[in-house]
């Protein structure tokens, strides 16, 4: 290999680690999540708490509902909603949405909060239950497997996939140096395999951290929260049929109250969806997004 082949290749390995600190940074800079609003004064929390102990549900519900409306968002107020919804649902005031009403509130403190375990085991026991009264009006049970982009991202955080960015950086860059400076044979082949190694984790890493960024910005999460959202085209009219691989039978033309969907356009009275691998229109009223900690 002639100097300027060599020259060439050195510039085009620090090119490279740069360009990957630079993806991985910007990965790590998008996963970072914007502090929550403040919630309001503890005499208002407490005067809920209060609220929520003599069983007013309908009380706290409309003061929670009013701050949410007012943009305040806070993962204490969007649990404390789900335990209002729920505890109206379980009363004789119950209305029909609750149910939906408090599966949203409780995954959007999920999302404000992923570490708060409270809020996902009634999340799921809220799901069963919906499930429990399904089986019991005779209605099918339909699951949708969510797409395999969204499953992967959604395996480890975007901290993690911008990790493994920049350890395939480093070690894209260690493997160049071994390729490029080493004498010995078994050294330049260890650099070889290094690189490639570095390449691959790198490419992974950040493509799946963009990918994240990408599901973030362009789709915004929501919980059904009628009895069954009926699934429609572009025009308004209801979809005929099971709606592809990720619905198990022919009720996947409806999707059940509490399930999580993700609007991905909004058109008039209608919002688009994804739900499953699938890709439909629902009314907006049927749904309530949800807040995120990236300021959804």
């Amino acid at each position: 290999m002639t100097g300027a082949a060599r020259r060439a290749l050195r510039q085009a390995g620090a090119a490279a680690v740069c360009a990957a600190l630079l993806l991985a940074g910007l990965a790590l800079a998008g996963a970072a999540a914007p502090p929550h609003a403040a919630a309001p004064p503890s005499v208002d929390l407490a005067a809920l708490q209060a609220a929520l102990g003599r069983g007013a549900f309908s009380e706290v519900i409309d003061q929670l509902e009013q701050w949410s409306d007012q943009g305040l968002v806070h993962p204490t107020l969007s649990f404390d909603r789900g335990v209002a919804y729920l505890g109206r649902a379980e009363s004789s005031a119950h209305k029909p949405s609750d149910l939906g009403q408090a599966a949203a509130a409780f995954e959007e403190a999920l999302a404000l909060d992923p570490s708060d375990d409270e809020a996902r085991v009634v999340l799921g026991r809220i799901r069963e239950t919906i499930s429990e009264r399904r089986a019991k009006e005779h209605a099918s049970a339909v699951v949708a497997r969510p797409r395999l982009l969204r499953a992967l991202s959604g395996l480890v955080g975007d901290e993690v996939w911008a990790a493994a960015a920049v350890l395939g950086s480093l070690l894209l860059g260690l493997g160049l140096a071994g390729r490029l400076y080493a004498r010995s044979h078994e050294m330049r082949l260890g650099g070889a395999i290094a690189a490639v190694a570095g390449g691959f984790l790198l490419l992974l890493g950040a493509g799946m951290a963009g990918a994240g960024q990408h599901l973030r910005r362009h789709f915004a999460p929501a919980v059904v929260i009628v009895g069954e959202a009926r699934l429609l085209d572009v025009e308004g009219r209801p979809v005929s049929g099971a709606r592809g691989p990720s619905a198990l039978d022919a009720a996947g033309d409806r999707v059940p109250e509490g399930s999580l969907v993700y609007i991905a356009a909004v058109r008039g009275g209608l919002v688009q969806v994804e739900w499953g691998d699938e890709r439909a229109w629902l009314n907006a009223a049927q749904v309530r997004r949800i807040a995120t900690a990236e300021g959804g």
